[in-house]
């Protein structure tokens, strides 16, 4: 069932499940730190964390990684496990957004080659040193409730730590988690389930908090999810990613839900619909550099058996310089030069 994008979800599920609502939980909203412990009032500390997170609203996660990570390095020097958490689970939430790059880059060096290329992860490094902080920290006992649970969730989706999926889904206070938090959670119980056998995972889904609850990508990767696993309307439900991307002005998810994957299997009984889908999605791809990934969405479009899509295609390719790559000899219906 839509193998090669379950297999995109899946590598997002895992980026999503390392990241705890620690302090970017939706946009503009501040940390809930009533009745948890405060990080040491330090003022390196807190112009980091206050520098990362202006960047992390602006979208620009690349900027706020390295600023969360000199936080971390602060909390260590002050001794400040909380500190140390928020920290850490901030620069997990910047992991989690960057993971539309990789897939991008994946798709655009797939459809540059015409081969089946592997996701290649270029923020590796930082996630596996940040796999190693969070489960170091989470024996620490001078951490407060609220923290250890999001470490917990940071943590659960790793397949080295599926075994403890129940123990920590047990131990965790579902008043002590946010929203956020608990669709992480979710999404972490979900990811190891037989995926030919989609009922269970439905059935978790339907917990899932409501979808004003939640930030973007977990609003976005939600809806993905009730495709792969709840028989969705491909096109309504990719419709409703897009705008949610669109509304948080991420560019990236845009062109990441309209280049999906999906579009090889569906079978619509609106081609003007998918056909239009194809056409925005190679426009945005385009826009944002990954010219491959356009011209191959270019291709899909130019397939869908409608007069109109075929003949916007063709306006659109010599709008955006991309040449054919079907044989011109190719009967186009009744679209014009």
């Amino acid at each position: 069932m839509k193998a090669r994008f379950r297999l995109a979800a899946a590598t997002a599920v895992l980026a999503l499940v390392l990241a705890a609502a620690a302090g970017c939980a939706t946009r503009g909203a501040r940390t809930a730190n009533s009745g948890v412990p405060a990080p040491v009032a330090d003022a390196e500390w807190h112009s980091l964390v206050k520098s990362g997170r202006a960047a992390f609203l602006r979208n620009d996660f690349k900027a706020a990684l390295p600023l969360f990570a000199s936080a971390a390095n602060r909390s260590r020097a002050l001794d400040d496990p909380n500190g140390l958490a928020v920290a850490l689970l901030d620069q997990a939430r910047c992991l989690e957004e960057l993971e539309i790059v990789d897939i991008l880059a994946a798709r655009d060096r797939e459809a540059s080659t015409a081969t089946s290329v592997g996701r290649e992860d270029s923020f590796m490094t930082e996630r596996l040193r940040l796999l190693d902080d969070l489960r170091a920290l989470r024996p620490d006992l001078r951490l407060s409730i609220k923290r250890r649970a999001e470490l917990d969730v940071a943590v659960a989706g790793l397949p080295r730590e599926w075994t403890e999926l129940a123990e920590i889904v047990d131990r965790t206070p579902p008043d002590v988690l946010s929203p956020a938090d608990r669709a992480r959670l979710l999404f972490a119980r979900i990811e190891p389930l037989d995926p030919d056998d989609p009922a269970a995972a439905c059935d978790l889904l339907k917990e899932c908090p409501p979808d004003d609850e939640l930030p973007p990508s977990l609003r976005a990767w939600r809806q993905i999810m009730s495709i792969l696993y709840c028989g969705a309307d491909e096109l309504e439900t990719l419709e409703s990613v897009v705008a949610i991307y669109r509304e948080a002005g991420r560019a990236d998810g845009v062109a990441f839900a309209l280049s999906s994957d999906i579009y090889q299997s569906i079978r619509s009984p609106d081609p003007v619909h998918a056909g239009d889908m194809l056409l925005r999605g190679a426009a945005t791809c385009h826009a944002l550099g990954y010219v491959h990934l356009a011209a191959s969405l270019l291709d899909r479009a130019e397939a869908v058996d409608n007069p109109a899509i075929r003949e916007r295609t063709e306006k659109l390719r010599a709008g955006l310089r991309i040449p054919s790559t079907h044989d011109s000899a190719e009967p186009k219906g009744d679209s014009k030069p």
